[in-house]
């Protein structure tokens, strides 16, 4: 005779079950933030990283989002810009990284510009968050400049 005992005993038996078949997943969170100035200009970037591990047959599969904000603020007086024609902007942490380039018909109206970009992989981010740093170059009408940016902590 079947008892209510032994149907929750087995359904916990297959619960338990289907949860090792389908393997463990453990989700890992991080923000880091990463500044840095130049004679003209200071640079913030920020990304967060969501990573899922999946543990299946003894073997781990990734899935990783970086979601990232480069913000560039010009740290002079603004109306030195007003006979801008073209800025261009890139970095990279050596994984990952960004640019944009900007043409002015009327001078900017304010020296705060943000790249923001998603990205995901099906890999282990490497690249050292806590010790790294990334790399900007920032050319306004031909002259560029370096940043280093290091990370905040």
């Amino acid at each position: 005779m079947i008892t209510v005992k032994k149907l929750a005993a087995a359904a916990a038996m297959l619960l338990v079950l289907s949860i090792v078949a389908a393997g463990c997943t453990e989700k890992q969170e991080s923000s880091y933030e990463f500044e840095g100035e130049s004679a003209s200009w200071k640079a913030v970037y920020r990304i967060d990283v969501v990573t899922l591990i999946t543990t299946e047959n003894g073997k781990n599969k990734y899935d990783t989002k970086e979601t990232a904000e480069f913000v560039l603020t010009y740290n002079k007086d603004i109306s030195l810009l007003e006979n801008t024609k073209h800025l261009a902007y890139s970095f990279t942490n050596g994984q990952t990284g960004g640019s944009e380039e900007i043409s002015f018909e009327s001078p900017p109206s304010e020296g705060t510009f943000i790249h923001k970009s998603v990205s995901s992989s099906d890999e282990w981010t490497n690249f050292d968050f806590e010790n790294g740093s990334v790399d900007a170059e920032v050319v306004l009408d031909g002259v560029a400049e370096h940043i280093k940016l290091l990370p905040k902590h």
